[in-house]
C-alpha cells in the first residue's frame, strides 16, 4: 500500500530511519523538518506491508526565488527503503505515485544530492545532474590534527603553529564599520536584508525570517547560531554556523553565508568574524559546502578553505517543461549553500 503519512506514523518511520541508515533522529526533529513548513501538497509518502512502513521518500516545501518570481519546490530528503523489502522496485512505485501528485499541485521541481544508492533510478525517475556541491575545509588547530595524527599529547592552550596558519588567512584588512552580534529571534530586520541581497543573488532559496526562523533557529537537533553583520545598525549579512563536539575531536559547520554587496567583501568580513568564533569555541577545523566556479566558493578559498571532503551531486527533477535547465545547470546562475540541504 501506498500514501502519504500520517502524523501518528512517527514513531514506525523514525525505526525505519535507524534500521535504513544505521543512526537515530527523535521525532520532534521529523515533525519539524516535514511537517513544520506550509505545503501546497502532500509532501512525505511512504510505503506499507501489514500496516508497517518499509519505504519512505520526502519533500521539504520550499520557496525559490527565480527570474519569474517566486516558486515553491520540493527538497528531496530521507529516501529510505527497510533492508529486508530492497530491490522490490518500491523506489520507482513510491516516486513516480508522488511527483505526479507534486505536479498536479503546481510543484515546479524537486531538487536534492542524489548519492550512488539510487543506482539506475536517478535518470527513470527523471533525475537530471546540475553540478557538484562541494565540501571545503580549513584547518583552524592544526597543531592538534597533527598531534592526533602522530598520537603524541596535545600541548594545551594556543599553539604557535596556530596562530601563524590563522593569520596568514585573516589578515585581511577589517572593515571598521562592521558590528557582529549573536541573534536569537528572526525579525523584520532579515526580511529588509534579503530585500536588499536578492538581487544579486541569482537563483537562491528565499532567505528572509521564516527561512533563517525555521532552518536555524527552531531546529530541534542542533544547535545554530546566527551571527548577523550591522552597519551603522543597518544589517548588512549574516552566516548560520554550528559546532560539533565529538569523542575525538570538535568540528565546526559554517551552513550559509548572506551579505549585501556585489564585491564580496561583507562576506569575507563574515566568514573571517565566524571562524575566529569557531576557533575561540575549540574548532579544529571549520567545513562549508558550495558549489564550484561561483564568487562565494572562491570567498571560501581566499579565507583558507583549501582541502576537500569530496562532492556531493546536485540533481534536480523538472516538474515543469518550461523551466529554463540551461540557466539551472550553471552554478554561478545559483546561490546555494551545504544548510539548503539536509546535509551540514
Amino acid at each position: 500500500m501506498i500514501r502519504p503519512s500520517e502524523a501518528g506514523d512517527a514513531p514506525q518511520l523514525v525505526a525505519l530511519f535507524q534500521r535504513s541508515f544505521g543512526r537515530s533522529i527523535t521525532e520532534a526533529h521529523w515533525e519539524w523538518k516535514l511537517r513544520r513548513l506550509p505545503s501546497p501538497v502532500l509532501n512525505d509518502w511512504i510505503a506499507l506491508d501489514d500496516r508497517k512502513p518499509v519505504f519512505h521518500s520526502g519533500g521539504i516545501p520550499v520557496r525559490y526565488q527565480f527570474p519569474d518570481g517566486q516558486t515553491t519546490a520540493m527538497v528531496s530528503v530521507d529516501t529510505m527503503t527497510d533492508p529486508e523489502y530492497r530491490r522490490r522496485g518500491l523506489l520507482t512505485q513510491v516516486a513516480q505515485r508522488m511527483y505526479a501528485s507534486w505536479r498536479d499541485g503546481g510543484v515546479r521541481f524537486v531538487i536534492g544530492l542524489i548519492n550512488d544508492q539510487w543506482g539506475s533510478r536517478a535518470p527513470a525517475l527523471g533525475w537530471r545532474p546540475l553540478f557538484p556541491l562541494r565540501w571545503l575545509v580549513r584547518p583552524l588547530r592544526p597543531s592538534a590534527i597533527l598531534a592526533r595524527r602522530a598520537r603524541t599529547p596535545g600541548q594545551g592552550g594556543v599553539d604557535a603553529l596556530d596562530t601563524a596558519w590563522n593569520w596568514i588567512w585573516d589578515r585581511q584588512r577589517v572593515d571598521p564599520g562592521l558590528r557582529f552580534r549573536i541573534v536569537e529571534h528572526a525579525g523584520s530586520e532579515f526580511d529588509a536584508l534579503w530585500a536588499r541581497c536578492a538581487e544579486n543573488t541569482g537563483l537562491s532559496i528565499v532567505r528572509d525570517s521564516a527561512w533563517v526562523r525555521w532552518r536555524y533557529l527552531e531546529c530541534p537537533s542542533f544547535a545554530y547560531r546566527i551571527l548577523l553583520a550591522e552597519r551603522g545598525g543597518v544589517p548588512a549579512g549574516y552566516t548560520a554556523y554550528r559546532v560539533e563536539r565529538g569523542a575525538r575531536s570538535t568540528l565546526g559547520y559554517i551552513a550559509e553565508v548572506v551579505a549585501t554587496g556585489a564585491n564580496n567583501t561583507i562576506m569575507r568580513m563574515l566568514i573571517r568574524e565566524t571562524v575566529r568564533r569557531l576557533r575561540s569555541e575549540g574548532a579544529e577545523v571549520a567545513a562549508a559546502q558550495a558549489p564550484p566556479w561561483t564568487p562565494y566558493f572562491r570567498a571560501l578559498r581566499r579565507a583558507g578553505f583549501l582541502w576537500s571532503w569530496g562532492d556531493f551531486s546536485v540533481q534536480l527533477v523538472p516538474l515543469d517543461d518550461s523551466l529554463p535547465m540551461a540557466l539551472l545547470r550553471d552554478p554561478r546562475s545559483w546561490t546555494m549553500w551545504g544548510g539548503d540541504y539536509d546535509s551540514i
